[in-house]
């Protein structure tokens, strides 16, 4: 663990789940109190285990997380903060759904963004496809953190998609015959959540895309009913309608910003 790889686009850095509970732990002790209730339920969602304190320190300062002196970098608090309580977010899972069920698996990836600036945490669980729905059979130990300029997001919510560039349009398809055949889904979420004022209600926007030998847009039966109506979509479907979102996002938050300023 503690591997920094760097592309072009994202630096990513991967450590173990025990190592980022304790660096979001450590982050919150040195933000201020303001921020804790946000760190607080974060920290929660993460759903960590305590590990070796000794061999997690070591991990952390490998990672350049922590310096020899056990004190935590500005920019990793930085980053959990953007992780924990950016106003503008985005979140996708990919889900397989191959014929071997051993190798399906669910990878999950959060980005934060704020100040031209984002992160990425990413995670993969393996996972079992049963007539009650999907269940978590294996948490993997490893977390990536992604650091990225804003305008690379894109890249980084995608890092884990199916190559989408290999579909071609397939008109005599059914959706039927999609649904069966269909090897991952991938859902997208974007949301927004003003500072002020406060009370306001967030800016979310949900979508779920099945992938076979093309792109299907699927969209929920009347009245959130679990039959689904796929639609086949070009592959830059999914990057549009994260585009469109985004900019959704962006307005709703210069639009609360605008409203507090004169209230």
């Amino acid at each position: 663990m503690g591997e920094i790889r760097a592309g072009s686009r994202l630096n990513i850095v991967e450590i173990s789940g025990f190592a980022w509970a304790e660096t979001v732990r450590r982050a919150a002790e040195a933000m201020d109190s303001g921020a804790e209730a946000d760190f607080a339920a974060y920290q929660d969602s993460l759903q960590a285990q305590v590990g070796d304190s000794q061999e997690t320190g070591d991990e952390l300062r490998r990672a350049g997380i922590v310096d020899a002196h056990g004190v935590m970098s500005p920019q990793w608090i930085l980053a959990v903060h953007l992780a924990a309580s950016a106003p503008l977010k985005a979140s996708t899972v990919v889900q397989s759904n191959h014929a071997v069920p051993s190798v399906n698996e669910s990878v999950h990836t959060e980005i934060g963004l704020a100040g031209g600036r984002g992160v990425g945490i990413s995670y993969r669980r393996r996972i079992s496809h049963q007539a009650n729905g999907v269940v978590v059979t294996e948490v993997r130990n490893a977390v990536e953190v992604s650091f990225f300029l804003e305008e690379d997001a894109w890249a980084a919510v995608s890092q884990h998609f199916p190559d989408l560039r290999r579909l071609e349009p397939l008109p005599e398809a059914t959706p039927g015959e999609t649904a069966a055949n269909a090897t991952c889904t991938i859902h997208l979420d974007v949301s927004a959540r003003p500072a002020f004022p406060a009370g306001s209600r967030p800016y979310i926007s949900r979508r779920v895309w099945a992938v076979a030998d093309q792109l299907y847009s699927a969209e929920a039966g009347p009245g959130g009913e679990a039959a689904t109506s796929l639609t086949a979509v070009p592959a830059t479907d999914i990057a549009r309608e994260f585009a469109w979102s985004l900019l959704g996002a962006r307005e709703y938050l210069g639009s609360a910003a605008e409203r507090s300023v004169s209230a």
